[in-house]
C-alpha cells in the first residue's frame, strides 16, 4: 500500500539525501512509501510532486523509481542495477 512518509520516516530519509549530498535534488521531488508487511521493510520511491497525490489514491502495482528501503529506523539504498 502506498503512503506518504510519515514525519519520523522523513526525517530518516532527509538525513540520508543530505549525506548523500542530494537533499536539495529530494526535496523538490514527491515521496512515497509501500509497506511490504515482513519485517517492517518499507519500499521507497522517488517520482514527480504532481503523480504523488495521484499514487496514493489510485495504488497502482509500480510507482516511480526504487531509492531504497526504511528498516529500523534506517535508510538502506537500493541495490539493484538498472540495465
Amino acid at each position: 500500500m502506498y503512503r506518504k512518509p510519515d514525519r519520523e520516516e522523513l526525517t530518516i530519509l532527509k538525513r540520508a539525501f543530505n549525506k548523500w549530498g542530494i537533499f536539495e535534488f529530494a526535496e523538490q521531488k514527491g515521496l512515497v512509501l509501500n509497506d511490504l508487511g515482513h519485517n517492517n521493510v518499507k519500499e521507497v520511491f522517488l517520482l514527480s510532486t504532481s503523480l504523488e497525490v495521484i499514487i496514493c489514491q489510485r495504488q497502482p502495482y509500480y510507482a516511480g523509481l526504487k531509492i531504497g528501503e526504511l528498516k529500523k529506523n534506517s535508510h538502506r539504498p537500493c541495490r539493484e542495477q538498472i540495465l
